[in-house]
């Protein structure tokens, strides 16, 4: 917080006490609590806040070099995350969620340290949040608020607040603290021996997310909450699984000297069987999920010119994967991994595929799941697309390398070639030799430099003598994105944009600029009716505003008459769903290049993770520059 706090000083000739109060959002008595912190460093770290009189106070710098030592030392603390606010708000969720009466704002204000204006300014978020569990925000004058619902709906959130917060380790809260000195070694291990026991196959996040649900059913039931309005179908679960749950539960109450309900025990058991992936699907269950999978494939295939349903591992790890996902779904569980967040972004076209999936199936379509259960779920998917990659590669029996014999860079890539298509021959052919060789059976040629053959013979690749990751990209385009037509061409992301499609604006509302693009593209004729109604129906779904400001808007279906990225650059960044954007790529591909969108979400998380190039976009202000950009960094 001292770096927060002296960046202000840094940034501003003089600060008041209530410029400081509004931009770290604390009351009086903290901000000269913190002042007073600071000016315990001053001496030795080469600098003093002054204070003016009727002003407020500035900063003096008496030794720079000592005083970048110490701002460089500096560290971010709680109050560092509390002056954020969508951290502040899971913090006042949790306090809500773990107390069992009501609590009033001031007590909030001082447990956060921050101002009680700071906390009424965000109750309106927390209560939309809790519309979302089905949970209610109740105030009562001289008593304060808190929820009401069901202990269910409570606990679901519960646990999700939790993950969001629990990276901090120094909240005083009294569920942390709970969770810091309990001892759940014996339950871990004995939960491990009975999935081993019955044979139930479960990941190492779906059992810790278990275990954190047993936490907190030790801690409720300890505050005397228990779940009373559960109603589960317990024919629908496999008595194998009640038997873990039952022998789990008893180990648990033994332990912590608690009772559990038999209400308890039905969530507890349907958690486990959410989260479990088990190979004893019923028989009928099992043919019926088999038969949907193999309908919604085929719709797929229709839809993106794949070839999913003749993919009989894809379709094995569906049917396991399904079956415990429409049990998450129908008791309102989920799975969640941080890692499984970025699948939207790096398989941009198997998340897609995923949502279609979804919108094709019975039972899911009408379901709200979250992003990384879709992302599981695209997984899969993506395993496929990349299967199939490997194997059209794999079909290359025979490459000519056009190049100079003499050069000493010829030989290494004739290697690299090799490591790419381990199955082919690789031959080196001099360009002034090419005429006196038989080309008929060559079925790739990877050259160095301009050649002269027919067309329609063979796949041809010109690439440098570099030969980077940008040059394999480009071979292996040429490879998968061609099957029966051969052409010299090679698909690649600078052909995709168009000066029509090219907007610069000062700032903007980012669904009006979406909006604004996808008609254009609709008028020009680069993309089929409907085509904005699916962009923002995707859009509405899941934000594709991704990492440094890029956001990526694209349709649920491809509805492309000519491939191509609409580019909206603005001046200013503007907000939505809680995140910045600045610079908008809508993606617009035709039906069957699923691979194409792919190749488009590797260049978006290329640029998107470098920082430097980034900067470099701010400075684009012309179509003829972008093209510049766009053709350097390729």
């Amino acid at each position: 917080m001292n770096k927060q706090i002296l960046e202000l000083f840094q940034a501003n000739d003089v600060l008041s006490l209530e410029d400081l109060k509004q931009n770290l959002h604390f009351s009086e008595r903290k901000v000269r609590g913190l002042l007073s912190q600071i000016r315990q460093d001053e001496k030795s770290n080469g600098f003093k806040i002054v204070t003016v009189s009727k002003r407020g106070y500035f900063l003096q710098i008496n030794n720079q070099e000592m005083f970048d030592t110490y701002m460089s030392n500096q560290k971010g603390d709680l109050q560092d995350y509390i002056g954020k606010k969508e951290y502040r708000i899971s913090l006042i969720l949790f306090l809500l969620l773990q107390n069992t009466g009501f609590i009033s704002i001031n007590q909030i204000a001082q447990v956060l340290d921050v101002s009680r204006r700071t906390i009424i300014n965000d109750l309106s978020e927390v209560k939309k949040q809790l519309h979302a569990y089905d949970i209610e925000l109740e105030s009562r004058s001289h008593y304060g608020i808190r929820v009401t619902g069901k202990e269910k709906d409570i606990r679901q959130m519960l646990s999700r607040i939790s993950g969001d917060i629990a990276k901090t380790q120094e909240i005083p809260i009294e569920f942390f603290n709970f969770i810091e000195q309990l001892d759940f070694t014996k339950e871990t291990e004995k939960f491990v021996s009975l999935l081993n026991q019955y044979n139930i196959l479960m990941t190492n996040n779906a059992i810790e997310s278990i275990l954190f649900h047993l936490k907190i059913l030790v801690y409720r039931i300890l505050q005397n909450n228990y779940i009373n309005e559960i109603r589960i179908n317990r024919n629908m679960i496999d008595s194998t699984i009640y038997s873990i749950t039952n022998e789990i539960i008893s180990f648990i109450e033994e332990n912590h000297n608690i009772h559990v309900t038999s209400d308890e025990i039905d969530l507890v058991a349907s958690q486990i069987f959410g989260k479990a992936s088990s190979e004893k699907i019923p028989e009928k269950q099992k043919n019926e999920m088999s038969a949907s999978i193999e309908s919604v494939l085929a719709k797929l295939d229709s839809d993106f010119e794949t070839n999913f349903t003749n993919d009989e591992l894809l379709k094995e790890s569906l049917l396991l994967h399904l079956h415990p996902l429409l049990m998450r779904v129908s008791y309102g569980l989920t799975l969640s991994d941080s890692l499984i967040g970025s699948i939207s972004v790096q398989h941009m076209n198997a998340f897609l595929v995923a949502i279609q999936f979804i919108d094709y199936h019975d039972e899911l379509k009408g379901c709200k799941l979250s992003r990384d259960e879709i992302g599981y779920l695209a997984l899969h998917f993506a395993t496929h697309i990349e299967r199939e990659n490997q194997r059209k590669l794999q079909q290359i029996k025979k490459i000519a390398f056009v190049a100079d014999n003499m050069r000493s860079s010829t030989l290494f890539i004739k290697t690299k070639i090799q490591s790419c298509f381990p199955l082919a021959n690789v031959i080196v052919i001099a360009q002034s030799n090419i005429d006196k060789h038989d080309m008929s059976d060559i079925e790739l040629i990877i050259t160095t430099e301009p050649i002269h053959i027919d067309k329609q013979q063979n796949k041809v690749v010109m690439i440098s003598e570099q030969f980077d990751e940008m040059e394999f990209s480009k071979i292996k385009n040429e490879v998968i994105f061609t099957v029966d037509n051969y052409t010299n061409e090679t698909l690649g992301i600078k052909e995709l944009f168009y000066e029509d499609l090219f907007i610069v604006k000062k700032r903007g509302d980012y669904i009006a600029l979406i909006e604004e693009m996808c008609s254009k593209m609709v008028q020009l004729g680069y993309a089929q009716d409907g085509y904005k109604q699916s962009v923002l129906e995707r859009e509405s779904r899941f934000s594709t505003i991704y990492g440094n400001g890029i956001a990526a808007p694209h349709s649920l279906k491809q509805m492309g008459n000519v491939d191509s990225i609409g580019v909206i650059l603005l001046e200013e960044p503007t907000v939505y769903d809680g995140k910045e954007v600045r610079y908008i790529f809508v993606i617009n591909v035709k039906k069957g290049h699923l691979l194409l969108h792919q190749e488009i979400s590797d260049f978006l998380v290329r640029l998107m993770n470098d920082e430097n190039k980034v900067k470099l976009l701010e400075l684009v202000n012309t179509y003829q520059n972008f093209n510049v950009f766009i053709k350097d960094y390729l």
